[in-house]
């Protein structure tokens, strides 16, 4: 073989292998700009890296996407794509007033044909579109109450987890995956009552509590903290006030607990409106007062 011909031979050799290097390669690059969506988010990988999330989602890919766009992305969580590329927060969350609960997806799919003909009238989907695209596009959606909301939403009134450590009443005995754990069921129970009045918050928080599966054997570890009632199903009569207390708490309701570390009922005493009510979580009652500290049912 002449010179002239092992020299082309060595150039078409290696043309060969840089285009089946670059049929490798391309594909990586390509993976690593993908946006950070629904159909690209790793909601599995989410799961198995933060323990409370698994504990209150198990695997469900639409509430741990729903709870990423909703409260991870800000409190810096880290994700990533089905490819294995570190994924990147989408700019909208939820609007003010609006979440998940209260979102009017028929509506949605109703006004736009285009989300009616892909997706029907699956309400998780619609929300996911919303909150990807539908946001950004200036997509007009409804509450079912009928209120208009367009644009890019806003974060949800909700206390941080870094907010609600400065009280010492709630930690108890939590270490501090514990206490992720407790915030994070307890966020997922409060998130559909933001926007609404705060006597409504307040008995729908009481009705929440009482329908807690609980144990009748209430000395035992974390008994009088949120973690007790809310993974455990053990509560004291401190512990009902103090998972009560808790939600309120996360809603911007200041509350006292009555009768603390006494030998009669325990209860919270929230002033709303001007007026002070009793919040009795353990059995469920939001009632205005008898008189100051005097609860409606356990007279003394």
């Amino acid at each position: 073989m002449s010179f002239g011909m092992k020299k082309q031979h060595f150039f078409k050799k290696a043309t060969a292998v840089l285009l089946l290097a670059t049929a490798f390669v391309s594909p990586l690059r390509v993976q690593a700009e993908t946006a950070l969506t629904s159909a690209t988010f790793d909601s599995r990988r989410y799961a198995d890296t933060y323990a409370d999330l698994k504990a209150a989602f198990g695997y469900d890919h639409a509430k741990l996407w729903n709870h990423y766009v909703t409260f991870g992305a800000k409190e810096n969580r880290k994700v990533y794509t089905v490819s294995g590329e570190a994924g990147t927060a989408p700019s909208a969350g939820t609007a003010a007033g609006l979440n998940s609960a209260n979102f009017d997806s028929r509506r949605y799919a109703d006004m736009y044909a285009d989300l009616k003909a892909a997706f029907g009238y699956d309400h998780a989907k619609l929300w996911n579109h919303y909150l990807t695209f539908g946001a950004k596009e200036g997509r007009t959606v409804y509450t079912t109450a009928g209120v208009q909301v367009t644009g890019t939403p806003a974060a949800p009134q909700i206390a941080t987890i870094e907010q609600m450590k400065q009280y010492p009443a709630f930690r108890n005995y939590m270490n501090d995956a514990e206490f992720q754990m407790a915030y994070t069921a307890a966020r997922v129970l409060v998130e559909p009552l933001v926007g609404k009045d705060q006597l409504t918050q307040a008995k729908e928080i009481a009705a929440i509590i009482a329908r807690q599966p609980r144990s009748q054997t209430i000395y035992q570890s974390h008994a009088d903290d949120p973690y007790g009632l809310l993974y455990r199903g053990v509560a004291s009569n401190a512990g009902f006030v103090r998972v009560t207390g808790f939600l309120l708490t996360m809603l911007g309701i200041p509350y006292e607990h009555v009768n603390e570390n006494g030998a009669g009922h325990q209860w919270v005493r929230a002033q709303i409106g001007g007026k002070y009510y009793c919040v009795d979580g353990q059995v469920g009652i939001v009632q205005e007062e008898l008189g100051p500290y005097r609860h409606p049912w356990y007279i003394p």
